[in-house]
Parts: structure tokens; sequence; C-alpha cells
């Protein structure tokens, strides 16, 4: 899961997959609620999720759309490509679609981030 305080800064939870379908990956409610409540009371709000294409680009696929949240963030890993793509998904005209954003991960960019020992 995506989590963050700021709203820029992104912290990364990593759950265990729940299902055993090749190909999917499930987060039952009980523990997405879960996680969402304990960032909450760590001042940190869920942005969405996060997960690798092992053998496809980091392009949001129809199944990855169709169970996103309207509003979300989708952060996607390409194993393969080694690159790493975050999309915000959007509800237009009665059906949700992946808009790709900027993902600032060069040296200037972190080097601007506030440390943990500045906050």
């Amino acid at each position: 899961m995506i989590l963050s305080q700021d709203g820029f800064q992104l912290e990364l939870i990593h759950l265990r997959n729940q299902t055993l379908q090749p190909g999917q990956f499930l987060i039952k409610q009980d523990v997405y609620q879960s996680v969402k409540d304990r960032a909450k009371k760590r001042g940190r709000r869920v942005l969405g999720i996060f997960h690798s294409h092992p053998i496809g680009e980091a392009i949001p696929g129809p199944g990855d759309i169709k169970s996103a949240t309207s509003g979300s963030l989708m952060l996607i890993y390409d194993v393969c490509g080694r690159e790493a793509k975050l999309w915000k998904i959007r509800k237009l005209r009665g059906h949700r679609r992946a808009a790709e954003l900027v993902l600032d991960t060069s040296e200037e960019a972190v080097a601007k981030l506030p440390r943990a020992a500045d906050k």
C-alpha cells in the first residue's frame, strides 16, 4: 500500500498476496482496513496500492483499473525493464481511467526531501 503524511513523500507497506490465482493479487478488505486504521494513528493516509508486473510494462491493465478505487494512486514496477510508473485512477464518463503522473526519483529530487532527523 502507498501511504503519505504530506502527499509528496511516499511510504510503501508490503502486504502478502491473499490469492493463489497465478497472475493476480488480492488484498482482503479487513487487511486493507487494518492498515488504513494503523496509518491514521501514525498521522498518515492511504493513497493507493503498488505492485509489480513480472513480465509486462508498468502500465495498469484492465483488471488493475477495475479493482482500483477512483481517486487513488497506483505504483507499478516493471521487473524486466526495471522501471516504476505512478498512476492516478480517475472516473471519467462513468469509467475508471489511469493517468500517468510524474515520478521523480532523481538524486536532486531525493536530496530535497526532508530527512527523518529534521522532522
